[in-house]
């Protein structure tokens, strides 16, 4: 089933409350989140989006500025993938096209596929595995701690990857971080074919 949600009422959907419409809304249903000037966890208790089931969210697109009559990117602000220990029932969702402050995932998840987002600060996708994180703009630090089978590929990095291990495969991503140094703490993994402009890269080991 495909869900519908907006925030602002000069453009109404089938759902104003994106938390709402996550929990009403099946496993494996898709969820469309229009474009608008709010953040969309605003009134969202803690000020996070908890997806706790198996769902495909979809935003307007990674830089919808350019388009000058809907320019608004669907901007929620930060998500959690599960909050229990070891229970990965988002496990299999798909995110994509959102902008966002930070993205963090908890132990046992698994199979996610992370693409065309923005991420203006942290993705903290530790303790999981199988992770597909692609074609993003990533302002800040990503974290993999203990995951496994990680691909994070085709994205522009403004800022270091911390603790990938020996099943990561790091390919083809335009690291531009002013300086600073790309890789914090990584050992073993599969780096290749990236461009590091104005970056050092110490921080890999083995």
């Amino acid at each position: 089933t495909v869900h519908t949600v907006s925030n602002d009422p000069n453009q109404p959907a089938e759902w104003d409350n994106l938390q709402m419409a996550c929990d009403s809304a099946s496993v494996g249903d898709t969820i469309y989140i229009q474009g608008t000037a709010t953040d969309y966890c605003t009134g969202i208790t803690g000020g996070v989006l908890h997806l706790k089931k198996k769902l495909h969210l979809i935003g307007v697109g990674i830089k919808p500025e350019g388009n000058y009559l809907y320019g608004y990117p669907s901007y929620v602000s930060s998500i959690a993938l599960d909050t229990v220990t070891y229970i990965s029932g988002s496990s299999g969702s798909i995110i994509e096209g959102l902008k966002l402050s930070g993205l963090t995932t908890f132990n046992g998840c698994e199979n996610i596929v992370f693409r065309r987002n923005r991420v203006m600060s942290s993705l903290a996708m530790n303790y999981s595995s199988n992770l597909l994180i692609v074609n993003n703009i990533l302002h800040g630090g990503s974290s993999f701690y203990l995951s496994t089978n990680v691909l994070f590929m085709n994205n522009i990095s403004l800022s270091s990857i911390s603790s990938s291990g020996n099943s990561c495969i790091i390919s083809n991503n335009l690291f531009v971080l002013n300086g600073g140094a790309v890789f914090s703490g990584c050992q073993s993994s599969t780096i290749t074919n990236n461009i590091f402009y104005y970056s050092n890269v110490t921080g890999a080991t083995y």
